[in-house]
């Protein structure tokens, strides 16, 4: 763990792009096989600060959250001790809406730059002018190699530098908790997760099928039925399709996901725990509207920011939804300060009326995953008649 350690580290001094989203990040073990003369009876550790020890490992160095400095040392399993020395390899963020990486804003961080020389970028090794990247203010991802350029010579050094660029699109995240008033129990403030126990919930959204209007890159979203596998409030309940709606005129619908709702009310995305990722969305401010199959819809109150890294909680079950500042009946309490969206709007046209009474009487004793059993039974029976009944007349305030 000496000098030589010390030199072969700065050789492999690593710089990744990333654009920050949630649950963005960097495989800090992409370069390692980029290392020569590894001192035997040694690895690579990845850490979070100096000095370098078990303390400050990364404990999971191939998904590594963007926007941080890591260093990387070498570990001496037989003498328990790792290097005294360690390369500093800073991550950068993109700034949304640009989802192209700037190479050239790392040039300032480089110490000791040869008198005559400049900075070089290129796509592949060894370096030269057919590998020279033409804009280095804008490049996609990949691995991009740093040199220097002495112009008076007309040559490049023999050591460039690898640059690990990562990019995403952009987009904006959205975090909302609602509950449904069929499903829900209030002996465990959770809602029943019967049509996912019982094998029932559909691995692709049900809602375009239904006939519900998807906008921009919303429709056809599917899941890995493993999703499916976890329980107690993080348990998947159903579907539940998201809408963004403009700050300004909230009848401009801007763009649709379907995702998922978890027992305690979370909506998230199709890997059961994330929030929801909107591709493609500005990062403005927005009205969000959930729906639901057989559930009245509701809106925010008001518009909310959304960004790509900014994570706003909206919680419906407060009762805090468009309509309720002008006294009207948005959503049912279901328990002292809690509310639920009603339930029984079996043809989601917005009212709970006669007609979705008759639904009811039709599909009765039906079984499955169907769009008439709002208390997630599995069956359409007395129960949903009786609930069309008690919520007649109930609207949705979404405009």
């Amino acid at each position: 763990m000496k000098k030589e350690i010390y030199n072969i580290l700065l050789l492999i001094c690593l710089f990744c792009f990333s654009q920050m989203t949630i649950a963005q990040t960097v495989d800090l073990t992409g370069l390692e096989s980029s290392i020569q003369n590894l001192p035997m009876g040694t690895v690579v550790t990845w850490h979070t600060s100096q000095p370098t020890d078990s303390s400050n490992l990364v404990s999971n160095p191939m998904e590594a959250p963007a926007g941080f400095t890591y260093y990387a040392a070498f570990y001496d399993s037989v003498n328990e001790c790792y290097s005294t020395n360690a390369a500093i390899l800073p991550t950068i963020k993109n700034t949304c809406p640009d989802g192209l990486a700037n190479l050239t804003s790392l040039e300032s961080t480089i110490q000791n730059l040869p008198v005559g020389t400049t900075v070089s970028w290129h796509d592949a090794l060894p370096v030269d002018d057919v590998n020279l990247v033409i804009n280095p203010n804008e490049v996609e991802a990949g691995t991009y190699y740093a040199a220097f350029y002495d112009g008076a010579n007309d040559c490049y050094s023999d050591n460039a530098y690898p640059v690990l660029v990562g990019t995403l699109a952009c987009g904006v995240v959205v975090r909302t908790k609602v509950l449904l008033e069929g499903p829900y129990l209030s002996a465990t403030g959770l809602m029943n997760a019967n049509l996912n126990t019982s094998g029932l919930l559909p691995i692709e959204e049900p809602y375009t099928g239904l006939g519900f209007q998807h906008y921009l890159l919303g429709g056809g979203e599917t899941v890995d039925p493993i999703v499916f596998d976890v329980t107690g409030s993080d348990e998947i309940v159903d579907w539940i399709m998201v809408e963004l709606r403009d700050a300004v005129d909230f009848n401009l619908i801007i763009a649709t996901r379907s995702a998922l709702l978890q027992a305690d009310g979370d909506v998230v995305d199709l890997d059961g725990e994330s929030v929801v990722y909107f591709e493609g969305v500005d990062e403005e401010n927005y009205y969000i509207v959930l729906y639901h199959r057989n559930h009245l819809s509701i809106m925010t109150p008001g518009s909310i920011p959304l960004a790509n890294d900014l994570v706003y909680l909206h919680d419906f079950t407060t009762g805090s939804a468009y309509g309720i500042l002008g006294g009207q009946d948005v959503q049912k309490s279901i328990a002292p300060g809690v509310f639920a969206c009603y339930e029984a709007d079996f043809n989601h046209d917005g009212s709970i009326d006669a007609a979705d009474r008759s639904i009811a009487w039709n599909e009765r004793n039906e079984a499955g995953y169907l769009a008439e059993d709002s208390n997630f039974s599995g069956v359409c029976d007395a129960a949903e008649r009786s609930q069309g009944w008690n919520n007649r007349n109930k609207i949705s305030r979404v405009p």
